[in-house]
C-alpha cells in the first residue's frame, strides 16, 4: 500500500527550558494519507532520529495526528551535536515513508544544554585574568567609573617618547598632500618616492561590492567649476591602458549622461602615430560592436573625413550631399545611389569609329579579373547606324562595328564582381525576419505604425 506523508506545521518545541534541565522532547504534528484519502484510524508509527527511535500508537483523524517525541524514550542531547543536517525517518506499520523529514532549526535548541557547562568565563576580577597587562596602574577612580572631567595619562612608564606633534601645536591642522613627479609629500612634513611602475593611485578595496543598489565607486564634483575635470585619468608612458572597465553583469558597462551643453564624450588622439583614436571590439557573441541612435531628426553620426568600411554596408537609402554648384552658399545638392540586387560595376565612355566603321574599346587590365556576366549598351551620337558588338570582351577589350567612319558612339558595359571576397559574400536579396523582429518595422512611421512596432525601439530597450 503506497503511503504519503505531508508535513504542514514542521517541528515545534513546546517546553520552556531552564538553566539546569533540558526536556528532551519534541512536539510533532503530521498528516497521513493512504491512496490519496485521509486516514481515520489508530496506526503504529515509528520515529527515528539518528540512533534514537520511538514507536507510538497514534489516533489519526481526517489524516491529522500529533505526538510527543521523547515521551517514552528521551531524545539524547548528543543527537544534535556537530550536525549540519538532521533528518527524521517515519515508518507506518513497519513501512518507511519517503522522503525523510528535515529537522528544522527549533530543535537545535538542544545544543543550548551545553551552556550550563560553560568554562573559562571571566569572573570580573582583574587579578583573575591570564596574561594581564603589566603597564597599567595608578588609577585613582577605583570602580567609580569616571563620569566627568578630564583623564590624564602622566606617561610614568614611558610609552610616549615624543609628547608633542612635529610643529609643537596640539591642534589637528589640515595638511596638504601633493605629488611632484615621483615624490609624494605632505605640507610641513617629509616626502616619499613613488615607484615608477604600478598604480599611481591604488584604492584599498577588493572582493565583491554587496549590499544596496548604489554605486561601488563614485566621483562627484560638488562645485560649479567651469574649466577643471571631475575625473581625469592620465597614462604618460608604457604600454598599459589609460582606463579599463570590465563589466560582468547584463547591464551597460559604461553609461555617459550629459545634462549640460557640452559633448557627452570626446576622444582626442594627439599622438602623431598610426594608432586608432577610438577602437571598438566586439566578441563573437555580441550582436553589434557599436549601436548609435539619434532622437528626433538629429543625425545618429557625423563623420568629417574619410570613412573606411571593411565589410558590408547596409542602409535604407544612399545619397551624396554637396554644396549646390549654382548656389553653394545657400543650397545643397543631393543625388541618390544606383542600386541593384547584385554586385554590379558600371563602365562607360565614347569612341569614334575608324575608316572601316569599327572601333576597339580597351578596358583596364584588371577588368576581367574583377568582373563576369558582361552587359553592353551602344548609342550613336550625331547620326544613326546599325552598330553592334562584333567582338565580345576578351583580353580586356571589345569591338564595335556596323557604323560609318567618323561616327561617335557612346558605350556602356556592366559586370558582376567576381573577386574572392564578393564571391564568398554574395548579397541575399530576400531575408526572413526572425525572433523579436517578426511583426516589427525598420520604418514604422512610413507604414503608419506606432513606435512599439519599431525594430530600433526593440534594440534600444535591450541595451
Amino acid at each position: 500500500m503506497k503511503k504519503s506523508l505531508f508535513i504542514f506545521l514542521g517541528l515545534l518545541l513546546s517546553y520552556f527550558l531552564n538553566a539546569q534541565e533540558i526536556p528532551q522532547k519534541i512536539s510533532y504534528q503530521g498528516k497521513l494519507y493512504e491512496n490519496n484519502s485521509p486516514v481515520n484510524e489508530i496506526k503504529s508509527i515509528t520515529f527515528t532520529i539518528g540512533s534514537w527511535t520511538e514507536t507510538h500508537s497514534v489516533q489519526i483523524t481526517n489524516g491529522l495526528y500529533s505526538v510527543q517525541l521523547g515521551s517514552k524514550t528521551p531524545i539524547p542531547v548528543s543527537t544534535f551535536n556537530n550536525s549540519v543536517n538532521v533528518d527524521m525517518q517515519i515508518a507506518v506499520g513497519g513501512n518507511n515513508l519517503s522522503p525523510q523529514t528535515d529537522i528544522l532549526s527549533v530543535p537545535y535548541a538542544f545544543k543550548a544544554e551545553r551552556a550550563v557547562e560553560a568554562e573559562n568565563v571571566f569572573s570580573g576580577n582583574y587579578n583573575d585574568l591570564i596574561n594581564r597587562p603589566t603597564k597599567i596602574s595608578n588609577f585613582s577612580n577605583d570602580a567609580g567609573y569616571i563620569t566627568d572631567g578630564n583623564t590624564r595619562w602622566n606617561n610614568s612608564y614611558g610609552f610616549i617618547t615624543s609628547p608633542n606633534d612635529a610643529d609643537a601645536n596640539p591642534n589637528n591642522e589640515i595638511q596638504n598632500l601633493s605629488i611632484d613627479g615621483d615624490n609624494l609629500s605632505i605640507s610641513n612634513g617629509n616626502s616619499i618616492s613613488l615607484p615608477s611602475s604600478g598604480g599611481g593611485l591604488i584604492l584599498p578595496y577588493s572582493g565583491l561590492f554587496n549590499g544596496r543598489a548604489s554605486s561601488a565607486f563614485e566621483v562627484e564634483n560638488g562645485t560649479n567649476a567651469t574649466t577643471d575635470n571631475v575625473l581625469r585619468l592620465t597614462n604618460y608612458s608604457g604600454t598599459g591602458r589609460g582606463a579599463f572597465i570590465d563589466n560582468r553583469s547584463s547591464n551597460t558597462a559604461l553609461l555617459i549622461s550629459n545634462e549640460g551643453t557640452g559633448r557627452a564624450i570626446m576622444v582626442d588622439q594627439r599622438n602623431s602615430n598610426s594608432n586608432y583614436g577610438l577602437e571598438i571590439e566586439s566578441w563573437s557573441k555580441a550582436k553589434e560592436a557599436l549601436y548609435v541612435r539619434a532622437a528626433g531628426s538629429a543625425d545618429a553620426a557625423h563623420f568629417d573625413g574619410n570613412v573606411n568600411i571593411n565589410g558590408t554596408l547596409s542602409k535604407s537609402r544612399g545619397t551624396f550631399k554637396i554644396d549646390h554648384p549654382l548656389d553653394p552658399e545657400n543650397k545643397y545638392l543631393y543625388h541618390s545611389f544606383i542600386e541593384s540586387p547584385d554586385m554590379m560595376n558600371i563602365y562607360n565612355g565614347n569612341v569614334v569609329l575608324d575608316e572601316n566603321g569599327s572601333a576597339k574599346v580597351v578596358l583596364p587590365d584588371w577588368f576581367e579579373a574583377l568582373n563576369i556576366d558582361f552587359r553592353y549598351q551602344l548609342t550613336c551620337i550625331g547620326g544613326f547606324a546599325q552598330i553592334y558588338i562584333s567582338e565580345k570582351i576578351s583580353n580586356n577589350s571589345f569591338k564595335i562595328s556596323g557604323g560609318q567612319s567618323g561616327l561617335e558612339v557612346s558605350w556602356q558595359v556592366t559586370g558582376i564582381r567576381n573577386d574572392p571576397y564578393a564571391d564568398q559574400n554574395r548579397i541575399q536579396v530576400e531575408v526572413e525576419k526572425t525572433g523579436k523582429e517578426i511583426g516589427r518595422y525598420l520604418h514604422y512611421k512610413e507604414y503608419n505604425q506606432p513606435l512599439e512596432k519599431s525594430i530600433s525601439d526593440l534594440e534600444n530597450s535591450e541595451k
